[in-house]
C-alpha cells in the first residue's frame, strides 16, 4: 500500500454518504482531506493548542526530545501546518529530518 492510503472496511451507509460527498465535492480524496482538516480544527482551534499538542509529544518521546529545539523552532512559512506534522508524522520521519536540518 502507497503512503497516504488508507486500507477501510466502510460500511454501506457511510458509503453512501461518501458516494453523496464525492459527488458535490470533488474525489474521495478530497472529501476526506476536507474531512481530516475539519476534524483537527475541531480538536486544534488554534496555533497555541497545536504548538502545545507538538511540544507535549515532543518532550514525552525518548527520540524526539533531544531534537526538541530543533523541532520546536518557529517555522513560519509552514505555520500550523508544521505542528500538525510533529503531533502526527512518525518518530523517525521527525529525527531523520530534525538530523538531516541541523547539520
Amino acid at each position: 500500500m502507497a503512503k497516504n492510503q488508507v486500507n477501510a472496511r466502510l460500511s454501506d451507509y457511510t458509503r453512501e454518504r461518501l458516494d453523496v460527498l464525492t459527488a458535490k465535492h470533488g474525489t474521495q480524496t478530497e472529501v476526506l482531506a476536507i474531512a481530516i482538516e475539519r476534524l483537527y480544527g475541531a480538536e486544534y482551534p488554534d496555533s497555541s493548542a497545536l504548538y502545545d499538542a507538538a511540544a507535549s509529544r515532543v518532550h514525552d518521546s525518548a527520540a524526539l526530545a533531544p531534537h526538541a529545539d530543533f523541532i520546536l523552532t518557529d517555522w513560519p512559512r509552514e505555520g500550523d501546518d508544521h505542528w500538525r506534522w510533529v503531533i502526527t508524522a512518525p518518530e523517525a520521519e521527525i529525527v531523520s529530518w530534525a538530523l538531516a536540518g541541523q547539520d
